[in-house]
């Protein structure tokens, strides 16, 4: 088994892109999440794996940094990858064990997750 860092965040202009795809008017500037709400979009974030905590952190801290993150802030998911699917294959051998929330200071916030429903 491998531990992977995942970082994950949103692009602003890949955000904006997808909003007026989706309908939304720029000129108005009201109701851009009313319209498109990334989080939903399965191809909305933009990821890279890393193969420490602390690299994933460093790089997701720059991106916040540079106003590259439509929130203001990424997560950096923790996976335990072996390959091995899960009772009802939630995790596709990917098992998301840990969450770190970084803003431009760094983690701000992390939780120890659970993907793999049903395991006994």
């Amino acid at each position: 088994m491998r531990t992977a860092f995942v970082a994950i965040w949103y692009d602003p202009a890949k955000c904006e892109a997808n909003a007026i795809k989706a309908g939304w008017d720029p000129a108005c500037g009201d109701g851009f999440l009313d319209i498109y709400f990334p989080e939903e979009d399965p191809k909305g974030h933009e990821q890279k794996e890393f193969p420490t905590l602390e690299k994933a952190v460093t790089f997701l801290q720059q991106i916040v940094a540079d106003g590259k993150d439509f929130w203001g802030q990424g997560r950096v998911n923790k996976f335990e990858v072996d390959g091995k699917r899960c009772k009802y294959c939630t995790c596709r051998g990917w098992n998301c064990v840990h969450t770190y929330i970084v803003e431009a200071e760094g983690v701000v916030e992390d939780h120890t997750q659970d993907d793999c429903y049903g395991e006994d």
